[in-house]
């Protein structure tokens, strides 16, 4: 028996370049409120409207993914058939209309930087990361000062061997920084941002982390980002306090602790694009 729902839920651009007709996945595991599918090439999100758009995902209205996760194990067959992702559980096969999902554009794009260095401190210098962010050792004045002095690949590489994979959860703190760091460096200053990219890309080779943290420092490094994220550089963009703040505020609510990492990457970011 196929069940269908038909939903008024988004997509990320991404899972169109990345999945194709036929792709057979699996489901890989499950939250309170979402799940992950995993393909051979991509890591897919599914979770409620309300918590936003993963670069990775699809969101849902709350009722229907709560009645899929009601329904699914780990370990459930999944297959991508003409737009449709189908879940073949114990008892019947779950049809979600991706397709019909509105998609939304996920790509991080190039944009000015208007704020002053005053201002970008003004911004963040209130958000008590010592306290508040996922790593136990380094105070964030010290590894600040660590990704400011990455100006030669040999600086960059001991930043990025130094985080990644450090920190606690499916998305390590380490790298939810290095995420919000490259959505930074590649909406104000992409020129700032190719040897991360690489020594990045060169660090993920070894598989030192989470297969959920390294799907996302993938999508970062090949140029996507979550709506928050991307909501946050818009602010940034425009200028506006008000806008900043509640962007702000969206990102230090998201996770445990990951917001907070996420934000200490963007502000050492938004430090590196001034000084290039």
């Amino acid at each position: 028996m196929t069940t269908n729902h038909l939903s008024n839920g988004e997509r990320s651009s991404l899972l169109a370049l990345r999945l194709s007709n036929h792709s057979h996945g699996q489901v890989d595991s499950i939250f309170r409120h979402s799940f992950n599918i995993t393909f051979p090439n991509l890591l897919v999100h599914v979770g409620r409207i309300r918590e936003s758009l993963s670069c990775l995902g699809v969101t849902l209205p709350d009722e229907e993914v709560m009645q899929l996760i009601s329904k699914i194990s780990i370990g459930d067959v999944v297959r991508l058939i003409n737009g449709n992702l189908y879940i073949y559980t114990q008892r019947q096969v779950l049809n979600l209309p991706v397709c019909q999902l509105t998609e939304i554009n996920l790509r991080v794009m190039k944009k000015a930087l208007t704020l002053s260095e005053q201002e970008i401190q003004g911004v963040f210098e209130s958000l008590d990361f010592e306290n508040n962010w996922g790593l136990s050792t380094n105070h964030p004045a010290q590894l600040m000062q660590r990704f400011l002095q990455a100006q030669s690949e040999e600086e960059v590489e001991k930043v990025v061997y130094y985080l990644m994979g450090r920190g606690k959860g499916l998305t390590p703190s380490g790298d939810d920084m290095l995420v919000g760091l490259m959505t930074t460096l590649g909406t104000f200053r992409p020129n700032a941002q190719s040897t991360w990219r690489m020594v990045i890309n060169h660090r993920m080779a070894e598989q030192v982390t989470t297969n959920v943290s390294q799907a996302y420092l993938a999508a970062s490094v090949d140029g996507f980002a979550s709506k928050k994220l991307l909501d946050l550089m818009q602010a940034l963009h425009m200028g506006d306090a008000r806008e900043i703040n509640l962007a702000v505020i969206a990102m230090k609510n998201f996770g445990h602790t990951s917001g907070m990492d996420t934000l200490f990457g963007i502000f050492c970011g938004l430090k590196l694009a001034l000084l290039s």
